[in-house]
Formats: C-alpha cells, sequence, structure tokens
C-alpha cells in the first residue's frame, strides 16, 4: 500500500510542464510596466480657450506662446483659440474676441 508521500508526488508529476494549465502563474508587476508608458496628457483647463473672430481673408498664424498653428477661412471666420495665444492675436488687429 502506497503511504500518502507517494500521492503527493504522483500529484507534483500531474504539474509538470507537459500540463501548461495547472503551471502556476506569477504575477506580472505592473510597476514596471508603468514606468515605461508615457503619462495621459492632462486635460485642458476651464476656460482656456477663447473664440476669435477673424476680419481679414484666409489667414494663417502660428501662436507665440504655443507655437499652434490657427487657419481662419476668411473674414467673419471664428474658431477657438488658446487663450495664451489669443492676446498677441487681438493687438494686431487682425482679430476679435467674441467669446470666452
Amino acid at each position: 500500500m502506497p503511504c500518502c508521500g507517494q500521492k503527493r508526488e504522483g500529484l507534483a508529476a500531474g504539474y509538470s510542464q507537459s500540463n501548461p494549465i495547472a503551471q502556476p502563474v506569477a504575477p506580472v508587476s505592473t510597476a514596471s510596466n508603468q514606468s515605461l508608458a508615457q503619462p495621459p496628457a492632462p486635460p485642458p483647463a476651464m476656460g482656456s480657450s477663447v473664440t476669435l473672430l477673424s476680419r481679414q481673408g484666409v489667414t494663417s498664424i502660428t501662436g507665440k506662446v504655443t507655437g499652434k498653428r490657427y487657419r481662419f477661412q476668411g473674414a467673419g471666420s471664428m474658431q477657438a483659440v488658446d487663450r495664451r495665444d489669443a492676446e498677441a492675436m487681438i493687438a494686431s488687429g487682425a482679430f476679435q474676441q467674441v467669446w470666452g
């Protein structure tokens, strides 16, 4: 009659590499994975943009602060502009603040 030690050996043999489903799986560390990923961009701050109205024809302008490129389709066209860029654009006289 086999002793209980032999039963344990038999069970251990059942968990061998020939039965991969029964193999224990090591937990994956998310700390190391998170350090490799880029953090998500923060959402825009409330009231961070204003709407400007173009007083000229088709205009393409680069914001002095953000470097973002804005394109207005002609006189009377409107577009949301980063508040930091808007000040210089309004000062040029080519744009008028409508909202924000």
